[in-house]
Formats: structure tokens, C-alpha cells, sequence
């Protein structure tokens, strides 16, 4: 956003960023921005511009834009992509368009989302603009879920294979934030970890120590899904707080890049569906090789260290004597 603590009534510029982090290709049909009550669309602002990969930036119309001109009263602006653009592993797509910001005194939330898959890709209350000198609470209910680690340790690397093969103890916190004015019940937590990664232990440093219902693997994608339910009763999460959860993994993992993914779901309320942080809690991994060249006498002449990440690598590091 161009400016989270704008003067009251004046446009602000969002800017909306799409990545498409599978493996494989995906079509965009539609973004969908949803603008909470005290926020309205631009009518009269620059017109709004959508960025595909290796393209120039074009205007783009939303659908319906007559009807969304003065309205604050909350309202979701829905693009449709013309021609279902595919997205290659990797690539990114990004949107921008401004909004007309509230002369009241207060603090204004915003949410994405991303079709073919709906509300899964659901942003949850991001991107707040602050009116006025005291900052608060988005109106209503509204939730922030992230997924960090805390801590990685290295146990055993195999250079006898290619590439080379890492075994890792690796922490993870997952936070989840109430930052609306009303309380939240925390019904359930999906965790689907990355390939290569398999549940340990609870950490009971978090605020919530309850062990997972479930712990399975997902066998159409490799990957260990952890699910933690809370019915009797649901995690109240008060207004203006966060709970956080923590536990252990082991990974077996190659050079390559490792995300996440979390859904929390909240019971009741107006939250639609479950709480979608995208893909998330980067590892990275990288085979690393110290090169160097030597004259008869065994002086170096020269050295570089090449990083590879994939299939290919990049020099980290030049030297010559």
C-alpha cells in the first residue's frame, strides 16, 4: 500500500501480488479484492493495471465497476484476467488500484483472494490503513495466521549421492493474531508441511500445548499433514491478541526451496471458510562447492564457490591471485 496512515478522505494505492508457488502451471481467472466497511473504490483514480510475466503493464477494468463508485459500505472487486492467463512454477502477477480512504478516525483492513482456488488462497485481514493519530483494531472479525521457524540445525549431510542428501532438526512457530474487535474461537489448525518434513514433538513454550488430533500423510503430494482440533471447547483468541503454537520436525531434504502451508479455522462468525496463509515458512537449501586452481608449485591462482540451488547454480564468490 502506498501510505498505511493516510489523511482521512484521501486515495491510497494497493498493490496486489500473485506467485504461483506449485511445481507446476496454473491458470488465473479472477482476483478478487474484498474492501472493508470505511473503504471505497477510485472511480476517479488511475485507472487500474495488471502485470503478467514477460509483459508490459495494461489497464484493466473490474466487473461491475459503475456500481462500486461511493460505496463504503464494504464491497468485494472482483478482475476477471482475460484469456485465463497460465502461470508457470514461479512466476508472478501483480495488480494495482486505489481506493478511496474514510474521514473517520479509525483502522481499515483488506483481503485477497485468487481463483481457480477461491477462498483456500484467502489473504485473511491484510494491508490495514490507520486514520487519524491512534491506531487500533479492524471493525469485526479479522485474523492474521503466520508460520515462521525459529531454529535449524544441520545432523548429517550424504555426499555420496547427487545431489547431496541433508538431515535437519528444524522449529517452527505458527501465530495466529486477532487484530478485529471481536473475539475469535480457534476450531482448527491445518499444518501441511513440506515434502521431506515429518512432525516431532510439541513445544510447550507456546500458548497452546495441546498434541495434534491427526498427524497423516497426503498421499497425493508426499507431504505429512498435522491437524489439531479444538472442540471441547475452541481456543478463544480476545481481541487484540495472538496465540502461538510451536513444535519440532525432522527434514530429509536435497538442495531445493520448502514451504508450508496453514488453515485455520475459526467457528462461527463471519469469517468465510478457513484462514489460508499461502505458502509460507521458507527453507531454503543449497549445495555449495569451493572450486579452486593451482600452478605446478601448488599456489592458488584462482577460487570461486558455487552455490546450486536446482538444476543450475550461481558463482557466490570470485577470486583470483
Amino acid at each position: 500500500m502506498s501510505d498505511p496512515i493516510p489523511t482521512g478522505g484521501d486515495s491510497v494505492t494497493y498493490t496486489i501480488k500473485i506467485t504461483n508457488h506449485d511445481d507446476k502451471k496454473n491458470s488465473l481467472k479472477k482476483i478478487t479484492d474484498t474492501l472493508h466497511a470505511g473503504l471505497s473504490y477510485d472511480c476517479n483514480g488511475p485507472a487500474d493495471q495488471l502485470t503478467l510475466p514477460g509483459a508490459e503493464p495494461v489497464d484493466i477494468v473490474p466487473d461491475d465497476d459503475d456500481e462500486l463508485c461511493g460505496d463504503y459500505g464494504g464491497v468485494d472487486i472482483e478482475w476477471g484476467i482475460p484469456g485465463d492467463p497460465d502461470l508457470l512454477a514461479g512466476e508472478v502477477v501483480t495488480l494495482t488500484f486505489t481506493a478511496v480512504t474514510s474521514t473517520n478516525f479509525g483502522t481499515y483492513c483488506n483481503g485477497v483472494e485468487a481463483t481457480p482456488d477461491g477462498f483456500d488462497n484467502r489473504s485473511g485481514a491484510t494491508a490495514l490503513v490507520q486514520i487519524g493519530p491512534i491506531d487500533g483494531l479492524c471493525p469485526d472479525e479479522a485474523a492474521v495466521v503466520t508460520k515462521t521457524w525459529t531454529s535449524v540445525t544441520l545432523t548429517a549431510t550424504d555426499t555420496s549421492v547427487s545431489p547431496r542428501a541433508y538431515t535437519f532438526d528444524i522449529d517452527f512457530e505458527i501465530k495466529l493474531d486477532n487484530i478485529g474487535t471481536e473475539d475469535l474461537d480457534l476450531k482448527e489448525l491445518i499444518d501441511l508441511l513440506p515434502t521431506g518434513f515429518t512432525f516431532g514433538t510439541m513445544d510447550f513454550s507456546g500458548d497452546i500445548t495441546d498434541a495434534p488430533w491427526k498427524v497423516q500423510t497426503q498421499n497425493s503430494v508426499s507431504r505429512d499433514e498435522v491437524t489439531w482440533r479444538f472442540q471441547s471447547p475452541n481456543i478463544v483468541i480476545p481481541s487484540g491478541t495472538s496465540q502461538t503454537i510451536r513444535f519440532s520436525t525432522t527434514a530429509n531434504l536435497t538442495r531445493g526451496d520448502y514451504r508450508s502451508d496453514v488453515l485455520a479455522d475459526f467457528a462461527g462468525g463471519v469469517l468465510p471458510r478457513n484462514k489460508y496463509t499461502w505458502p509460507t515458512a521458507l527453507i531454503e537449501v543449497r549445495d555449495i562447492f569451493n572450486v579452486s586452481a593451482s600452478d605446478d608449485g601448488g599456489d592458488q591462482l584462482s577460487g570461486l564457490q558455487l552455490v546450486v540451488s536446482d538444476d543450475a547454480g550461481e558463482i557466490n564468490t570470485w577470486t583470483l591471485d
